[in-house]
């Protein structure tokens, strides 16, 4: 059998890309997965123009996450320890920086407030 027809059906002409909004919600999904924490608590921005990738990620905190004791930075490192190769997988190109930001603390068992409930006057 002629291995080189072979080889060469395997190489396809052309480009494949991944809209830069496909990546965010790859990224925020996988954010809000790890974290625990809705995708609307996640925040993301990166560039995308150099390899390998600056990925920065703005997150709630699970309040359970400092519950148990542990200091916010060794949460957030080990958070980002797990996330960094995960994101580099799902994304198919490398993570070579990520930066997390938490903005603020989630308390999933609080009723969510809506923006109407929050303006109504009782």
């Amino acid at each position: 059998m002629d291995t080189s027809a072979k080889t060469d059906a395997n190489r396809l002409p052309g480009h494949t890309s991944v809209a830069a909004r496909a990546m965010n919600n790859t990224v925020r999904a996988a954010t809000a997965e790890a974290f625990e924490v809705p995708t609307a608590a996640v925040s993301v921005s990166m560039q995308q123009d150099e390899a390998p990738l600056h990925v920065r990620v703005t997150t709630a905190l699970p309040d359970k996450a400092l519950a148990s004791g542990t200091d916010l930075v060794t949460v957030l490192t080990t958070k980002r320890a797990a996330l960094q190769p995960r994101l580099t997988h799902l994304l198919g190109a490398e993570v070579g920086t990520l930066d997390l930001t938490v903005a603020s603390i989630y308390h999933p068992h609080e009723k969510e407030v809506t923006p109407t409930q929050r303006n109504r006057v009782e």
